[in-house]
């Protein structure tokens, strides 16, 4: 029997990948915390929400989040869960921001400028 504080290796202290981890806090890379495991929970309540998985699909993967050890696994139960990148197309350019924003400030000064004639009474009849 190990005395308190003492890590023992025993399999529960196994990462996902059959390697061993250091005893918990030891501060590994691969070290999962709380916070990791609730972002993964996350992902795949939204794809839940999203339809993109089952409540079966969901309900197999939240427990698999919940005894990972290691971020990798974290990674693998959530990497088909990203959404796409947008598509070139869909991505708007420096020249359509500028052409779209001259055409409003066009349109603004277009405004102003009748509202000025229609306050001021100037007008093609008071011309005559």
């Amino acid at each position: 029997m190990s005395a308190p504080g003492e890590w023992r290796h025993d399999p529960a202290t196994w990462s996902d990948d059959g390697h061993p981890q250091g005893p918990p806090g030891s501060g590994t890379a691969d070290e999962v915390h709380e916070v990791d495991r609730e972002r993964a929970a996350a992902r795949i309540r939204v794809a839940l929400d999203d339809g993109v998985l089952t409540v079966q699909q969901a309900g197999q993967r939240l427990s698999e989040v919940y005894r990972a050890r290691s971020r990798a696994r974290l990674d693998r139960l959530t990497e088909d869960l990203d959404p796409p990148e947008p598509a070139a197309d869909d991505r708007l350019d420096r020249a359509t921001l500028l052409r779209a924003g001259l055409r409003v400030l066009f349109l603004a000064a277009l405004a102003a400028l009748l509202l000025t004639a229609l306050l001021h009474g100037i007008g093609p009849i008071d011309r005559f």
